[in-house]
């Protein structure tokens, strides 16, 4: 979690919160952590796939944006919209 944390410019205690907050929104744990090092559930290897889907698109949306002629200007750049989680 440590590791993750920093990456994402967290704490580790704000990485810890946010799993699991998306995992009582879930209803369903994302980690074993009974494991170490931690691993992920059949659950959270689901939500993971997920989110990688989401994030191949954006970068595939990003590209195609990127190469048209630009007709049009778009209002909000992705870090504004876009959350890895579920609306409260």
């Amino acid at each position: 979690m440590s590791k993750g944390a920093k990456l994402c410019g967290v704490t580790q205690s704000a990485a810890s919160q946010h799993v699991q907050e998306v995992e009582r929104r879930l209803g369903a744990p994302l980690l074993d952590r009974a494991k170490r090092p931690l691993e992920l559930t059949p659950a959270g290897k689901l939500y993971a796939d997920f989110c990688r889907d989401v994030m191949r698109r954006k970068t595939s949306f990003n590209s195609r944006w990127s190469g048209s002629s630009r007709k049009w200007k778009a209002p909000y750049t992705w870090r504004r919209f876009i959350r890895l989680g579920f609306p409260r």
